[in-house]
């Protein structure tokens, strides 16, 4: 989804994650109403089912990326050797086990959001919501970036919603679509070269 500043694509996935309810109509996940849902239940889903990268995410600066992106997986009382294997795992599928060891702080912005991405993936989810993953990269990383998000969507077989201001930056997507005001439209053809 793609579409000017200020146009909804951050409200959108919000109410996609059940943070925020919308306006009018209602959000469902699995056939179930997500403001309707018990707290319990809402955390069981973003703990196991719905994972969320959002634009200009902080990451805990004092910790190892290992540790970062096991983070998930230990809150949600993982044992620890499980839980540090799925991360090195998330990371390679995410081509940065390179930063394991390196504290977040030392993180390029590429090699950031690689390493945001496999934080979100570790818990294996069903639904990704990307809001802006490649924003204020270089035009090499923002490919590598939609390259992994399409990877996990054919062959992990992980919903992926992506936003983005521009449609150039969503190139790889299908469908992609235009979001302006709040309405939602099909993108004509030509969006997707540009």
């Amino acid at each position: 989804v793609y579409g000017p500043s200020g146009g909804g694509k951050t409200t959108l996935l919000k109410i996609a994650a059940g943070l925020q309810t919308p306006d009018d109509g209602q959000a469902t996940y699995d056939g179930r109403r997500l403001d309707q849902l018990p707290a319990g239940e809402w955390k069981r889903l973003h703990r196991r089912e719905i994972a969320c990268v959002w634009a200009g995410q902080s990451a805990q600066a004092g910790l190892e990326v290992l540790e970062h992106v096991a983070m998930p997986l230990l809150v949600d009382r993982h044992e620890h050797r499980g839980a540090t294997r799925r991360a090195r795992e998330a990371l390679a599928a995410c081509n940065a086990e390179q930063c394991a060891p390196m504290m977040v702080n030392e993180l390029s912005d590429g090699e950031r959001q690689r390493v945001e991405i496999a934080r979100a993936i570790v818990i294996e989810p069903r639904l990704l919501l990307a809001d802006g993953p490649a924003r204020n990269l270089s035009l090499v990383e923002q490919e590598a970036i939609m390259v992994l998000l399409q990877a996990l969507a054919y062959e992990a077989k992980v919903a992926v919603l992506v936003t983005d201001s521009e449609a150039t930056a969503l190139i790889r997507s299908d469908p992609i679509l235009y979001l302006n005001g709040g309405r939602l439209v099909n993108a004509p053809i030509a969006a997707k070269g540009g």
